[in-house]
């Protein structure tokens, strides 16, 4: 049985480095980290999601690509007080949806660093309750999202990563996310 785990492992994450050092191709990858988000009330949560890329070698070293990511977060809080005694102000974001492209160099043989610009589209839930009325509002904040990462292949399939992100969305919100993915590519 130890054999055979073994060798399943080996056949995994042993094909040889050639295969890994391809800087085409397209990816799938669960991700997930930190999300620190500044709306009308901050909070810092757990990212999650997925994503779905295509790179494209545009020399021996270097790759451009496209990726679309779908996230959502459990970042949410309510704050009182906000602006009368004895209100609430309640802040839950879901999802977040982006397309990104991105331009990266191979730095060994089997890692590379990139750098990714693109648009995000980010849904957040806000209640605000004084005097017994609560209104509710859902708010969609369009902005612009850059990041920075590394991307190590396990094997000629399977890569890890971690992504720095950062979001402006134009009237003072913005978020900062810590991200970790595990990824296949084909």
């Amino acid at each position: 049985m130890k054999i055979r785990a073994c060798a399943a492992l080996f056949v995994l994450v042993a094909p040889g480095y050639a295969s890994a050092q391809s800087l085409s191709g397209f990816r799938v990858e669960a991700h997930t980290g930190v999300d620190r988000v500044e709306t009308d009330v901050d909070d810092t949560g757990v990212l999650y999601g997925i994503g779905l890329g295509y790179d494209f070698a545009i020399g021996s070293s270097t790759f451009a690509g496209v990726e679309v990511n779908l996230d959502g977060t459990n970042a949410g809080r309510c704050e009182s007080g906000r602006i009368i005694a004895g209100d609430l102000l309640c802040s839950e974001s879901a999802q977040d949806i982006s397309v990104l492209a991105r331009l990266g160099t191979r730095v060994s043989d089997r890692g590379k660093i990139y750098a990714a610009l693109g648009y995000s589209s980010f849904q957040v839930d806000v209640d605000y309750t004084a005097g017994g009325v609560t209104r509710s509002s859902d708010q969609t904040l369009e902005g612009i999202r850059a990041a920075v990462g590394y991307q190590h292949n396990l094997s000629e399939r399977f890569y890890l990563k971690g992504e720095y992100r950062y979001t402006g969305y134009g009237s003072g919100e913005r978020r900062h996310q810590g991200v970790v993915g595990f990824g296949i590519s084909f």
